[in-house]
C-alpha cells in the first residue's frame, strides 16, 4: 500500500510536468512575431534619439559660443575694448611688402591661452575652441569655429619703427559695432575665418542648389563656414552675444550679418 501510493503521488508530479504546470518554448511563429515588434519599436524610438542628440549637440555648441563670448569681451576689456587679431603679421624683413607674412599666433590660439594660460597648446585649443559636432582629428589651430574675417575679425600688422602691433589693422573695437544683435562674430566653420560676404561677396552655387554660397569657386566650400553641421542649420553668436541657429539660406542672403557699420 505504501508503495502504492508513492507510485500515485509520482504519476501525478509526472502529470503535472507534462501539463500546464511546466515551462513551455515559445513556437518560431512566436519568436518571429516578438521580433518583428522589436524591431518596429526601435523603427520608431530611434529617429527621436538621434533628434534629441542632435538638439544636445547643437545646445552644447551654442553654449561653448557663448563662453568663448564672454571670454572674448573680457579679451577686449583688457585690451582697450578691441577683439583679438585673426592673426599677426610678422616682420623678417623691413622692406618686406607683406605679400608672404608669417601669421602666428592665430585668433583661436590667442583666446585659448587667454582663458588657459597654463594648459598645453592642443589642450586648451580642444577645450576652448572646439564644436562638440567637428569630429576631425588635427593637431593645427581649427577646432570647428571660424571667425567673421575681414570686417570684424581682421589682421594685425607689426611694423618696422613701431615696436608693436598697430591697432588701426587689427580687428574691430566691440563698441565701434553698431549692429552688434545683427552681426556675426563667430560661426560653424571648416577653418578658423569664414571671408565676410560684404568684402567677399557668394558668387558660387558650390552644392548646386541655386543658391549663391560660396566665394571661391574651387577653394574653401561655403567660403570657410559649416551652414549644414546641426541638420541643415548652421550654430553662431553675434557681437552682442545671443547665439543662433540659422538656416543655410538665411546664412547666404541676409547682408546684415556681415555688416558691422
Amino acid at each position: 500500500m505504501r508503495h502504492q501510493t508513492r507510485r500515485h503521488f509520482a504519476s501525478r508530479a509526472d502529470r503535472q510536468g507534462q501539463g500546464g504546470g511546466a515551462c513551455r518554448a515559445f513556437t518560431l511563429i512566436e519568436l518571429l512575431v516578438v521580433v518583428a515588434v522589436i524591431s518596429v519599436l526601435a523603427s520608431l524610438l530611434m529617429p527621436a534619439g538621434l533628434r534629441a542628440m542632435r538638439q544636445a549637440s547643437a545646445t552644447q555648441c551654442k553654449s561653448n559660443l557663448a563662453q568663448l563670448h564672454r571670454a572674448l569681451s573680457v579679451y577686449a576689456t583688457t585690451y582697450d575694448q578691441s577683439l583679438p587679431p585673426y592673426a599677426y603679421y610678422y616682420k623678417d624683413d623691413p622692406e618686406d611688402d607683406y605679400e608672404r607674412p608669417y601669421k602666428r599666433p592665430y585668433w583661436t590660439e590667442t583666446i585659448s591661452e587667454f582663458i588657459y594660460p597654463d594648459m598645453p597648446r592642443d589642450e586648451r585649443l580642444d577645450k576652448a575652441v572646439r564644436c562638440p559636432r567637428y569630429t576631425r582629428k588635427t593637431t593645427g589651430v581649427a577646432r570647428g569655429y571660424a571667425a567673421n574675417y575681414g570686417d570684424v575679425i581682421r589682421y594685425c600688422r607689426r611694423k618696422p619703427g613701431h615696436g608693436g602691433v598697430v591697432n588701426s589693422a587689427g580687428s574691430m573695437k566691440m563698441i565701434e559695432i553698431e549692429n552688434a544683435s545683427k552681426v556675426l562674430l563667430l560661426m560653424d566653420g571648416s577653418t578658423v575665418h569664414c571671408y565676410s560676404r560684404r568684402i567677399w561677396d557668394f558668387r558660387f552655387d558650390r552644392d548646386e542648389d541655386g543658391l549663391l554660397d560660396s566665394y571661391h569657386e574651387t577653394g574653401l566650400k561655403y567660403s570657410g563656414a559649416a551652414p549644414l553641421r546641426h541638420d541643415g542649420a548652421l550654430a553662431a553668436v553675434f557681437v552682442d552675444g545671443h547665439t543662433d541657429l540659422l538656416s543655410l539660406r538665411e546664412w547666404a542672403t541676409d547682408l546684415e550679418l556681415w555688416d558691422p557699420y
